[in-house]
């Protein structure tokens, strides 16, 4: 081969290997800014999620603020924030002001535990939780005493691991009331596999997957799950890629059916946890009380927009179309199982599937997260229930 050829293949090669970097580059930069400028979009038209109603592009915002981390035993916990009078976030990643470890006397300190609901998702502020809403009616109906309501509910948790961080956390804080706002997340996570594990939840499912990918697996996945790591197009391909995988997984005959019948071994699991979380009120000598949220599939009548959002779900193209029927079979299944725990002296179950059915208006943002006044309507059916058990140990 002659110097001429050689130069010749050298500058082919050079050229071609700078225009695949250059087609790399612009197409990461697309995708990365396509992705970009359609959040700002959202933001800007004001085209809120359902769950967020009308309330304005400042809580959205705010909202889109919080960042979180994973901590040990599967837990996440929101990274402080204390910029916003929507959502605050204190140094131990719960929403509220800062806890305090010091307690007097004079004090009676309740804690809620739960997911989004709990958490306030879809609160317009941080007053307009069911905690909040709590703290202010005791604290206004009953004189002599200090209430304080903490909140340790965090989004997508399930029983087990608000049973965690009681155990890490909600101990220390000596309270004499405890509060389990739940149900709704462990009957739907992992919906959209019949063979999600029960103890599984939103915030373990990446856990499994890379095990599953690593161990399990061929070098395809392993290969596709680092492409999708560093690389803004392949992730974005591959998000759509699994929204048209689950439109032709939901309607493969039996499938619909077999991941409703999944939903057995989570009920399971989760009164094991309630019942773990009642062995330990009466060991720590607090008084502790479950609490199955209301869900728009139970309620009765529905407004106009609720029953849209209602609508949204059976229509929608993936497992979501699921959810109404697994809450409507599963949740008289849960109540019964908790009621035959109940201990009315220590503990007890209350189920509050049908609290919303004579509310006036509508109460739902989406089909689990209640609009400020459904915050409200809450926290006053809690008051009047918890009642008699605060009465009886301030006495």
């Amino acid at each position: 081969m002659s110097s001429k050829d050689s130069w010749s293949f050298s500058k082919i090669f050079f050229f071609s290997l700078i225009t695949i970097i250059l087609f790399i580059f612009f197409l990461e930069g697309g995708t990365f800014l396509y992705t970009k400028i359609k959040s700002v979009t959202l933001i800007r038209t004001h085209k809120m999620p359902a769950w967020m109603g009308d309330v304005g592009s400042d809580v959205l915002n705010a909202y889109s603020a919080l960042d979180s981390k994973m901590m040990a035993y599967s837990q996440m916990r929101f990274i402080p924030l204390k910029d916003t009078s929507v959502i605050r976030i204190n140094s131990l990643g719960f929403r509220g002001k800062e806890f305090s470890a010091v307690k007097d006397k004079n004090t009676y300190r309740i804690i809620i535990l739960g997911g989004s609901t709990a958490f306030g998702k879809g609160a317009s502020s941080n007053d307009v939780t069911i905690a909040s809403y709590l703290g202010k009616i005791l604290n206004e109906k009953i004189k002599g005493k200090s209430f304080e309501v903490y909140n340790m509910a965090i989004n997508g948790y399930i029983s087990a691991q608000e049973l965690i961080t009681f155990q890490l956390h909600g101990i220390d804080f000596k309270p004499d009331l405890v509060i389990d706002i739940n149900g709704y997340n462990d009957l739907v996570t992992g919906l959209h596999d019949a063979d999600y594990p029960a103890y599984a939840s939103a915030d373990t499912e990446p856990v499994i997957k890379a095990y599953d990918t690593l161990w399990k697996g061929p070098f395809y996945p392993i290969a596709l799950v680092a492409l999708k790591r560093w690389s803004y197009f392949a992730r974005h391909l591959a998000a759509k890629m699994e929204v048209e995988y689950k439109k032709r997984y939901i309607v493969t005959p039996g499938v619909r059916e077999k991941l409703i019948a999944s939903r057995t071994p989570r009920i399971e699991f989760y009164t094991k946890n309630m019942n773990t979380m009642y062995a330990l009120s009466e060991y720590y000598k607090f008084n502790f009380v479950v609490v199955l949220q209301p869900t728009l599939i139970q309620k009765s009548p529905l407004t106009e927009k609720e029953e849209k959002i209602k609508q949204s779900y059976f229509a929608s193209g993936d497992c979501k179309q699921i959810f109404p029927y697994v809450l409507s079979t599963y949740y008289p299944v849960i109540s019964k199982k908790m009621d035959a725990l109940n201990n009315n002296s220590q503990h007890f179950f209350l189920d509050f599937s049908q609290l919303f059915n004579d509310a006036k208006g509508g109460a739902f943002v989406d089909i689990v997260h209640y609009s400020d006044k459904g915050n409200e309507i809450f926290a006053e059916r809690l008051y009047e229930k918890i009642l008699p058990v605060i009465a009886e140990k301030i006495k």
